[in-house]
């Protein structure tokens, strides 16, 4: 299996999504998770959909420790986005991870199509991508 990721710190602006404290000027950081069958190209037929707490280690572990406590977990619910898995941190302007709003829209985060299902980091994954198929580097 070959998992790709990509970061994209201050990816998009997100501060009119929700009433921030002090009208901060906010931004979302995003990482995206996908795979593919190691030696096949990444295709739309080829494309394999982790399991939630695999792709949440492998976000955490490009995101940080401090970046991960506010993570959210964004998942297509089918259609052709269904395979990647994206979390999103919320950005100041000096790059500091902030507390969703109560009132934040996540459905204004750039995400492709489809239904999407969003929910904070999961505790049980912060350990780092214990729970790889395989590994990396092996």
């Amino acid at each position: 299996m070959a998992v790709s990721s990509s970061r994209q710190p201050g990816s998009s602006g997100v501060s009119d999504l929700g009433t921030f404290r002090n009208d901060v000027e906010m931004m979302g950081g995003q990482v995206a998770v996908t795979a593919h069958p190691r030696g096949e190209a990444d295709t739309p037929s080829a494309r394999v959909r982790l399991p939630d707490t695999e792709a949440e280690a492998w976000a955490r572990a490009l995101l940080g420790r401090r970046w991960s406590e506010y993570g959210y977990y964004l998942r297509n619910t089918h259609g052709l986005w269904e395979h990647a898995a994206r979390v999103v941190v919320l950005l100041d302007r000096q790059a500091q991870p902030r507390p969703e709003p109560a009132d934040f829209h996540f459905a204004g985060v750039p995400l492709h199509s489809g239904q999407v299902t969003v929910r904070a980091l999961d505790p049980a994954t912060a350990g780092g991508p214990a729970t790889l198929r395989d590994p990396p580097f092996g």
